[in-house]
């Protein structure tokens, strides 16, 4: 990423595409995947998408792929419950998706 707010603040960018549509128990999402941007506080947050270069940079592009109007926006703050084996994980994988 060659945008400096995002090179500045930007810690870790993941995409989750969904792997099915349904799982047994489950309800369904709507949501064909998500994004995860992480930052150390709020103002790297707003930092980025304050950030006049980056609106400029990203916003049409965003608008080939992404359905804006249907998006929705959560910040959080991650409290860790069980780590487990986690840098071990694997990715799950469907057949049926292709890579964008």
């Amino acid at each position: 990423m060659s945008i400096p707010a995002v090179q500045q603040h930007v810690r870790r960018y993941v995409q989750h595409r969904t792997v099915a549509d349904e799982l047994p128990g489950l309800p369904s999402s709507g949501f064909d995947g998500i994004t995860e941007l992480w930052f150390d506080d709020l103002d790297g947050v707003t930092a980025v998408f304050g950030d006049s270069t980056c609106l400029e940079l990203t916003r049409p592009d965003e608008a080939e792929f992404l359905d804006l109007a249907g998006c929705q926006v959560l910040v959080t703050s991650e409290i860790v419950v069980h780590s487990g084996a986690y840098d071990q994980a694997q990715p799950v994988s469907s057949p049926d998706r292709r890579d964008c």
